[in-house]
Parts: C-alpha cells; structure tokens; sequence
C-alpha cells in the first residue's frame, strides 16, 4: 500500500516529464521536416532602369515554397546606360540602335564578371539556376520597346524580362522594406527614385506586411527623375535663355530655375495624388510626419556618397547588412541643402573630379547638381520631408524574393496601357 501511495505521488512527476519530451520530440522533428522542405539555389536578376542597369546574384533558400530568404550575395553592382537622355535627345520616343546596344555591352559586361565572382566564391561547379530581369519607365514611353527588350533578353540564356507599369514599379522598390523586421507600415514611407520616374509610397491599415502586393500601398508616381528633371530644366533654359545648352553646370548661373523646379515637382505631386481613386485617409494623414526610406540607385547610393563631403565616415546599406545593425544613419534635410550649396557653383570638370574623389560613378557627375535639387524640390513640397534614411535596395532584391519566379506567365505577362 505504502508502494502504491509512493506511486500516485510520483504520478505527476512522470507526466510532466513524459508531456516535456513529446513536445521536444515534436519539435525536432517539425524543425528537420521544415529543413527537409528548405532547398537552395543561386538567382540572378537583372533591374534595366532608365539610366542605369544593375545585376545582382546571389544564394537564396526557399522554404515551403513560401518563405523566401537572401542567404549571401556573390556580386551586384550596376553600369550606366541612359535610356531615358537616349529618348529625349531622339525627340520621337524610340531608342536609337546605339543606347540597344550599349544595353546589350553592359549585361554581358556585368555577367561576365558576376559568373566570376560566384565562382570564386560558390564553387567552380556553381551556376546561376534560373535568370530574370525588369525594365522599367524608359521601356514604357519607347514606340521599339519590344524590339530593344528582346535584344536585351538574348544576352543571357533563359532570361525572361518584364516590363513593369509605375505600381508594379512601386512594388519592387517597397516589397523588401516590408520585410523588415522594423517596418512599420503605420509610420514608413518608401522612397524610390530612378532615371525616369519616382514612386513614394505610403501604407493604409489594410495593408498586410510581407505580401508581394499593392493592397493597401498608396503612391505618388511621377515621370519625373534624374534624367527626366535634367531635361525639364534645360526645356526652361531654351525657353527663357533661346540657348540649347549640353549642361547645366555650374546650375548656379541660372538659379531661377529653382522657382520652376519646385513647383513643376509640386504639380507632378498634386496631379498623381488627385487622379487616383478616393481614399479614406487624407495626404497628410499618409505622408507628413512620417519616416521616409530612400531606396533605388539616386536616393541610396549617390547621396550616401555625396554626404562624406560633410561626413566622411557617412556609409551605405545595402539589404543583406541592413538586417545586422540596429540603427541606419539618415541624411536631413539641412546637410543636403549644404552639399547642394557647394556642389551647384562647379563646373562639369569639377563635379568630374568631385565624383573621382568620393569614389562615385563618374557618370553621373554632370546630373549631380541637378539631381539634389530635384530630391530638395521634392522635401520642401508639400510632402514635408525632413530627413531620409537611404537602404540600397533595387529591382534585383524584390527579383530574387519572388515566389513566381519560375512562373513563366507572369514574367511573359505586359501590363502597362500605352
């Protein structure tokens, strides 16, 4: 009796222990039955902007087709080719046979030296298992479109390229910020601006995170980027000046084009705001007092650089390192304002030099003027944006987290309404 009163004491003690281990038992095996349905492989992806092209590989694994991850990035970098200047100099919207092919150079040029990096660092025996590309708003004002993508495509075997309208755009600048741990889609705002066009996008309540969707994204999509803007400034100059100019350089010999600048930039705005449909929150509610991140080549890499002339210890994110800091530096307002001070009284040889200088893309120098007051115009409207915190984020990173990526419909599909 005294045994079997012992027994029923140690009765909850065996229980506990016994429910404690089929839990971990349990546990183990739902982790190697996930692992199981892990795999990886290496993705390339092309982003073909309207003055710029970049190319990202890296490795990337995919878990129950659902979940998918960066895991290490072998090479990314991007090469001038300025599709949208080629547009306005031609006056008739279509690429000239020069810019198609300087095009078709600048993809073979940068997979030639990412398959070298990936094997250098994967493995001789590595590969890139599967390839896509966008091209973007340069790709939708071109009569030949058609003609200068699938050139483009034929330079990499099984490279399919989409060409995206300005919200599918406005995706693939946003969809990796919403992935963040941090985002908060009550309080950020997305910031894209490439050659041709920007995207800055605001989120309402309904927006769900991490969905490769626009539901609940609200956008202001302009025609208006370095390229575009430069060429804005020197149709003012040809109307006030009766002087066709190749630069705007020293663009402190002609400051009245600030007051035309800002409020061409401030109608852009208005008019993209108030053709969409109605909304239930009002602009301000979505973009005043928010927390602006700045993504895409002009906002996240030149202007990091452009900041160690007043900081030289100023650095650049890019996705992969972004996710092991706890704070990214911002740019404000005020700092830029004093770069542009400096910056808008040179001339194109010494914004050459400049550019040499800070280790930037010498191919841009003669736009760097111009480009900050652009992003100036656009913090001083009615956005009221104070300061950015720039991540260097491309078309290549939403390319490489798709889940469709080997869904050739969708790559095949064109959107955008001419």
């Amino acid at each position: 009796m005294k045994f079997k009163n012992q027994l029923l004491l140690l009765m909850p003690v065996l229980l506990f222990f016994l429910v404690t281990a089929f839990y971990f038992l349990k546990k183990n095996i739902k982790h190697n039955n996930y692992n199981n349905l892990c795999k990886i492989e290496n993705r390339g992806a092309f982003d073909i902007g309207s003055g710029a092209t970049k190319i990202q590989i890296a490795k990337v694994k995919i878990c129950n087709d659902e979940q998918v991850k960066i895991e290490q990035v072998y090479f990314k970098k991007n090469i001038a080719v300025k599709y949208s200047q080629d547009l306005a100099e031609g006056n008739q919207n279509i690429f000239s046979q020069k810019i198609i092919q300087e095009g078709i150079n600048a993809l073979h040029e940068l997979k030639s030296e990412g398959l070298e990096h990936l094997k250098s660092k994967c493995g001789e025996n590595c590969q890139v298992d599967v390839w896509r590309g966008i091209t973007t708003e340069a790709f939708r004002k071109a009569l030949n479109w058609r003609e200068a993508q699938k050139s483009l495509a034929s330079t990499t075997s099984g490279l399919l390229l989409k060409r995206l309208n300005q919200s599918e755009e406005a995706l693939y600048g946003f969809y990796p910020i919403t992935k963040l741990k941090d985002f908060n889609k009550n309080q950020h705002v997305v910031w894209d601006m490439g050659g041709g066009s920007t995207q800055i996008t605001a989120f309402h309540s309904s927006f769900i995170e991490k969905n490769f969707s626009n539901q609940g994204a609200e956008s202001i999509e302009t025609d208006l980027g370095s390229s575009s803007f430069s060429h804005f400034l020197k149709k003012i100059l040809l109307v006030t000046e009766k002087k066709k100019l190749e630069s705007l350089n020293p663009i402190n010999n002609y400051n009245f084009l600030e007051k035309y600048a800002l409020k061409y930039v401030q109608n852009k705005i208005d008019f993209s705001f108030q053709s969409k449909p109605k909304k239930t929150e009002t602009f301000s509610e979505l973009y005043s007092n928010k927390d602006y991140v700045a993504v895409g080549g002009l906002l996240s890499i030149s202007l990091p650089e452009a900041m160690t002339l007043i900081e030289p210890k100023f650095k650049k994110y890019d996705y992969a390192s972004i996710q092991k800091i706890s704070e990214v530096p911002s740019i404000n307002k005020e700092d830029l304002q004093k770069i542009y001070q400096k910056l808008k009284k040179m001339s194109d040889s010494e914004l050459e030099d400049f550019s040499d200088k800070m280790g930037m893309n010498k191919n841009y120098s003669k736009v760097l003027s111009s480009n900050l007051l652009l992003v100036l115009n656009y913090m001083d409207s009615s956005l009221k944006i104070n300061k950015i915190t720039p991540i260097s984020i491309d078309g290549t990173d939403s390319i490489l987290l798709s889940k469709d990526i080997y869904n050739k419909t969708y790559w095949e599909q064109d959107s955008v309404i001419n």
